[in-house]
């Protein structure tokens, strides 16, 4: 008897361009643009190789996501480009956000000012609640997507907090599978888990009053100054 796969899973990609960016990803200012980017290159990297499932991978090892439409057999994209009327769009993740809010920490939002006093410093802290949505064809299909991502970002929780320097980052909620409405009566039934992270960072901005600052100086001396007196 052969001890190959009847389906053998589909390959990921090699040197995914993706991961490189993680090696400057510390330096990407938060707002609620990168944000979502940067959960949606997160959960990307997460499906694109099956030895990220751990003991999951004998089960779940046929879900890949890869640029190649080719080879990808798991769909991660943003929220909104979720389409209920596609039969085809499962199994699927969408990433999105809440919205943001921002809460004041000290007087008036000042922390500091530039030594030439032209410019001042201001920071509050932002949060936001990152939703991972994971649609399958089956409610423990679904279950299992959400536990294999809540899983990741909860061993990535560390080295989230370090490289992104985020004020706090903790998964929050998985919300129990549901059916969702079929956009037509013959669409087949689509089973949803969300996961919920919470994320607070510092969210700063930089004021520069150009008119404060010197731009020219004019200088005028008479040589009378310097004559000797009698």
């Amino acid at each position: 008897m052969s001890d190959e796969l009847p389906n053998p899973p589909p390959q990921p990609l090699e040197g995914n361009p993706d991961e490189l960016m993680l090696e400057s990803i510390g330096e990407i200012a938060l707002s609620p643009v990168t944000v979502r980017g940067i959960f949606l290159l997160f959960t990307r990297i997460h499906w694109s190789n099956p030895d990220h499932y751990g003991s999951m991978k004998p089960k779940m090892q046929n879900m890949i996501w890869a640029k190649d439409p080719k080879v990808r057999t798991v769909i991660v994209d943003y929220d909104y480009n979720y389409d209920p009327t596609k039969l085809d769009q499962r199994p699927a993740i969408y990433v999105g956000t809440t919205d943001f809010d921002f809460r004041k920490v000290v007087v008036d939002n000042r922390r500091s000012q530039t030594d030439d006093n032209s410019g001042e410093d201001y920071g509050n802290i932002a949060s936001t609640n990152v939703i991972i949505r994971h649609i399958g064809k089956t409610p423990d299909e679904s279950w299992t997507m959400a536990d294999l991502t809540a899983q990741f970002f909860l061993g990535m929780r560390k080295l989230i907090q370090e490289r992104l320097k985020v004020h706090a980052f903790e998964a929050a909620k998985l919300v129990a599978s549901r059916p969702f409405e079929r956009a037509t009566q013959q669409a087949d039934q689509q089973f949803i888990v969300d996961l919920i992270l919470n994320l607070q960072y510092n969210a700063v901005w930089l004021i520069v009053r150009e008119g404060h600052r010197l731009k020219t100086v004019t200088y005028k001396q008479s040589l009378d100054d310097y004559s000797a007196s009698d």
